[in-house]
């Protein structure tokens, strides 16, 4: 059997899929801020259950983590990106990165990055990223990652979304067997992990009724895993595959994007 690496995996989704593929057989890695929450997953299947602690919003963490796994598992055959945690305001990480774009975007470069010796010992390497698709060509203001000049939450949005495009690109080319997933599930049932206001977190939980459970929602991530679709990036909302038009511009950008996350890990 393979061995799957989630990110986010003690609740919604990201969970949902480590049961699924404990009980299928496979290893899984787990990781995530709370071990608390992992023990009824590790429940399932003690010797194939394994967790990481690790705050994501940080470079270094992520490179740490990715040693960790690397060391323990030579081979991955899946990496699903999940990791959330809502930050509606301007916020810094400690090591001095807007929020949305080092949770978002650069952790889940990061691991994937760190990660591609192992997923390219596998058969059919497969990562799927939960960054919903479709942010404007624009959008990534290389001369103000932190937003300092301008802040809005749609425009960090938009920013880590483009950033996660730009990462899928640079890390098909680097390894062609690879299929990266952009993958959108729209609203699914989770535990509301973020700085909501009140307002905001109402609504949330009112929209969060009417969506399906994670095991619900997993039935069309599961059909990518077992039929990985054609060509290296794809982009999903839900089961409905949504048109890229890749340029050469985009090419461009996404070397500029490689670049700037290899600046930054030295850097740190």
């Amino acid at each position: 059997m393979g061995t799957t690496v989630i990110s986010g995996g003690t609740d919604g989704l990201g969970r949902a899929l480590a049961a699924h593929q404990l009980r299928a057989g496979e290893t899984v890695v787990v990781i995530g801020r709370d071990a608390g929450k992992f023990r009824t997953l590790a429940a399932i299947a003690p010797g194939r259950a394994h967790f990481v602690q690790a705050d994501l919003r940080l470079v270094q963490e992520n490179d740490r983590v990715a040693t960790h796994i690397a060391e323990r598992h030579p081979r991955i055959d899946t990496l699903f990106l999940a990791a959330a945690h809502v930050v509606r305001g301007r916020n810094l990480t400690t090591e001095g990165i807007e929020h949305n774009l080092a949770l978002y975007a650069l952790s889940r470069h990061v691991l994937a990055d760190a990660l591609l010796p192992q997923l390219s010992a596998a058969t059919r390497p497969v990562i799927i990223n939960t960054a919903v698709p479709g942010a404007p060509r624009t959008a990534i203001r290389w001369d103000d990652l932190t937003l300092a000049g301008a802040y809005s939450w749609r425009t960090a949005n938009h920013q880590s979304r483009r950033a996660n495009e730009l990462s899928g690109l640079a890390l098909t080319k680097a390894e062609p067997r690879l299929k990266y997933v952009l993958y959108n599930p729209l609203f699914v049932r989770s535990s509301l992990s973020g700085d909501l206001s009140p307002a905001h977190r109402a609504l949330t939980r009112v929209l969060f009724r009417l969506a399906p459970t994670p095991e619900q929602a997993l039935t069309p991530i599961l059909a990518l895993l077992t039929d990985p679709p054609a060509g290296r990036l794809s982009a999903y909302t839900k089961k409905k595959r949504l048109p890229l038009e890749i340029t050469p511009e985009d090419h461009a950008e996404a070397l500029r994007w490689t670049e700037l996350t290899t600046r930054l890990r030295a850097g740190l």
